[in-house]
């Protein structure tokens, strides 16, 4: 008997998350600029549960890095047709 395993299909309908601009990173300063950034932002004390606290921990990972490098830009593609 021979079965073939097929990957499963993203859906149409589920929306990705945008992709952080990461070639801001190799200025130094933007690197500086995130990592005070997120001192200041990350709360002292913890709550008691786990999924509070990573909930915590990603939104304010998240909200921060889209401040500070922000997101990637879709390149469209040109259309090539010749006159």
């Amino acid at each position: 008997m021979y079965f073939r395993l097929m990957q499963k299909r993203r859906t149409q309908n589920k929306l990705s998350r945008p992709k952080f601009n990461i070639e801001n990173l190799s200025d130094i300063n933007q690197v500086h600029q995130l990592q005070n950034t997120l001192l200041n932002r990350l709360p002292k004390q913890y709550p008691e549960g786990v999924e509070e606290h990573w909930n915590t921990l990603e939104t304010t990972v998240l909200q921060t890095t889209s401040d500070t490098i922000g997101y990637k830009t879709r390149k469209r593609h040109q259309n090539r047709t010749s006159d």
